[in-house]
Parts: C-alpha cells; sequence; structure tokens
C-alpha cells in the first residue's frame, strides 16, 4: 500500500516499496546511508521472514507426516481386525493367520 512521506524540504513523496523508500534514503542521505539501511534490513528483518518460510514449510511437513501415520493406523486396524477374524474362525488357517501378521510386521517395520 502506498504512503505518504513529507519530506523535511516539504515535498511530499509517495512511498509504494521499500524499494521506493531505499531510493528516498539515497536522495536525502546518500549512498552510504542507503546500503547501510539496506544491509541492517537483511541482517535483522530478512531472517525473520525466512523463519516464518520455514515454520510454514515444518507445519505442513507436519500435516502430512500425520496423514501420513493416520493412514497407517487406519490399515493396521483392518489387518488386526482380520486377523482376529481369522483367529476366531472355526477353521484355523496357519498360512492365512501367518499371511496377515507378516504384512502387520512389515508394515510396522518399514515405518517405525
Amino acid at each position: 500500500m502506498a504512503e505518504v512521506i513529507n519530506v523535511s524540504d516539504g515535498r511530499k513523496e509517495i512511498v509504494d516499496s521499500l524499494s521506493d523508500f531505499l531510493d528516498l534514503v539515497r536522495e536525502l542521505m546518500g549512498d552510504e546511508a542507503r546500503d547501510w539501511f539496506e544491509t541492517y534490513l537483511k541482517e535483522n528483518y530478512l531472517p525473520e521472514q525466512e523463519i516464518g518460510r520455514m515454520e510454514d514449510e515444518c507445519a505442513k511437513e507436519i500435516e502430512r507426516v500425520e496423514e501420513h501415520y493416520k493412514d497407517i493406523l487406519r490399515e493396521l486396524h483392518d489387518l488386526s481386525k482380520e486377523l482376529a477374524d481369522l483367529i476366531c474362525s472355526e477353521r484355523l488357517s496357519r498360512m492365512k493367520i501367518s499371511h496377515v501378521a507378516g504384512q502387520i510386521g512389515n508394515l510396522t517395520g518399514r515405518n517405525l
């Protein structure tokens, strides 16, 4: 958003961006003042923006990991229900029980 800045000589300057402000600093105070201010901003303000960006990325990654593990828990729940049904059936099939137990073992082993 554009701002109007009253300069000491009475002029009104419209500043629409940081670049406009730095140009105004150069005009009023010189190149050294502009360079100092730009360096100061890079060292003190821009790292905060970077931290905010990193925090956003971490939050997205946490959300992705949470969804992944919810999927794993759903799959484990389904497999454990299948295993319980096999164990409680009238005709035990050790081969089927072993297969489902192996799937549970593989799933947990891959994701721990």
